[in-house]
């Protein structure tokens, strides 16, 4: 009977390991069916549903059905986001090459601040598909409450942002791991994190109207 408690955590950790390796293979199989570039965003709004329902520990779903409802369901609103984050992505990278053209003050403050807008992006970018998973808004809402959560709960998304780079890192090192972690895994520490993040913000709202 001991012995088969102890096991329970040990079968709890492999049973996430599966799960978050699953997703993955999920994510590359909606993706390459949007002919890549049009399924990486809807394949990874899906992938996030997924996951906070787990986090959520509803009842037994069906999760490739569920993961192909919430592909096709958010599909286009996935993409317009998806457009809107790489254009500015790739604005604030040009800026940067701009005035890092040039080593005037004036170019150097312009540097600094574009620097400082992509650091914000960024930072807006990692909480905005949890925040998607999680709240039913309208396309620039999802924007609004991401962008404000950067400046509420700053220190919690460079912790998060640091924990992406640590396992992009890994990957990098350990391209097998890739296939079956390369997306989830940090899907999975996003999810984690920013889920404790919009219960205590939730806590706070229900604290201030009572």
């Amino acid at each position: 009977m001991m012995t088969s408690t102890k096991l329970i955590p040990l079968l709890q950790v492999c049973n996430w390991i599966m799960r978050i390796a699953y997703l993955n293979i999920l994510w590359i199989l909606f993706t390459v069916s949007g002919l890549v570039v049009a399924g990486i965003f809807p394949a990874t709004t899906a992938s996030f549903a997924i996951f906070r329902k787990w986090l959520q520990e509803e009842e037994e779903f069906p999760v490739f059905k569920t993961f192909r409802k919430e592909f096709k369901q958010n599909f286009w609103m996935s993409q317009m986001n998806g457009i809107i984050m790489i254009a500015a992505f790739i604005i604030l990278y040009l800026d940067i090459l701009y005035f890092s053209a040039n080593n005037s003050s004036i170019f150097f403050f312009f540097r600094s601040f574009s620097v400082l807008l992509a650091i914000v992006f960024s930072l807006t970018a990692i909480i905005f598909f949890p925040v998607f998973a999680h709240y039913r808004l309208s396309s620039l809402e999802y924007w609004k409450y991401s962008f404000a959560l950067v400046f509420i709960r700053p220190f919690q998304l460079i912790f998060i942002m640091a924990g992406i780079a640590t396992l992009v890192i890994i990957n990098v090192n350990i391209p097998t791991l890739i296939p079956f972690f390369g997306v989830s895994g940090i899907v999975a520490w996003t999810s984690w994190r920013t889920q404790n993040l919009f219960h205590k913000i939730e806590k706070m709202k229900e604290e201030k109207a009572s």
